[in-house]
């Protein structure tokens, strides 16, 4: 499996990614990456499922049913970050951890077997000056900075809706040039930003992408919406 889908790879990975979100002057620097990767080996644990609430609020705004390319999976757990306003599924065994600071939250996840060679990363932070297109960037950057990919070849751009975009693309690994495939989310909703990152090596793609496609498809923002008219979707989980 490749390095990159280690806890201390991924976060290299959530530094470069809040490096490129842009941390102000005045605030402190993130942590070095090998303390980061250290803290994320040490403090990762199972997931437990969240209560779920009698109903989701009229403010959620979904991936439209319509986008999806596979349902999601009841039995899922699901990620709820009230204070950050998004929530995503993962498999039950999937571990996961949580840092926030400088303003800018990153949410790593590993799936368990059969899915363990599908990464998961969630950025989220507040900039109304943000579009799609800036966080596209960030998210590629994420990958040739952080995770040190190399020859990034953008396969093709879903505009899922005007709060939403996907883009698929390849990378290859600096050392030993094994390809990697990739669907990054973008999601923009009125001051608040997130980048969901979904990967897996290439070779792996036709076992892991319905998986993939779940885990991004699941995603969930919990306010207004940057266009401020994507409807609400039913529950999905």
């Amino acid at each position: 499996m490749p390095s990159y889908f280690s806890f201390r790879a991924l976060a290299f990975a959530s530094i470069a990614l809040m490096a490129a979100t842009g941390c102000k002057k005045d605030e402190p620097a993130p942590a070095k990456p090998a303390v980061l990767a250290s803290a994320l080996a040490s403090a990762a644990a199972p997931l437990a499922p969240a209560p779920k609430p009698a109903a989701k609020p009229a403010a959620v705004k979904s991936v439209p049913a319509e986008k999806l390319a596979h349902p999601i999976p009841t039995d899922w757990v699901e990620i709820n970050e009230e204070k950050r306003g998004f929530s995503f599924s993962m498999p039950k065994g999937s571990t996961a951890h949580a840092e926030d600071k400088n303003g800018v939250a990153a949410y790593i996840g590993i799936l368990p077997a059969p899915n363990d060679k599908v990464a998961v990363m969630v950025v989220a932070y507040k900039d109304a000056k943000k579009t799609l297109d800036d966080l596209a960037k960030e998210g590629e950057e994420a990958l040739t900075k952080g995770f040190g990919e190399t020859n990034p070849k953008i396969l093709k751009t879903l505009e899922i809706s005007p709060d939403y975009r996907l883009v698929e693309l390849t990378t290859e690994d600096a050392k030993d040039k094994s390809v990697s495939h990739w669907k990054i989310l973008c999601g923009t909703d009125v001051t608040d930003n997130y980048v969901m990152i979904v990967g897996t090596p290439a070779s792996e793609l036709k076992a892991n992408e319905p998986t993939m496609d779940e885990v991004w498809g699941s995603f969930d923002m919990r306010s207004g919406g940057a266009s401020g008219e994507s409807g609400t979707t039913e529950e999905h989980h």
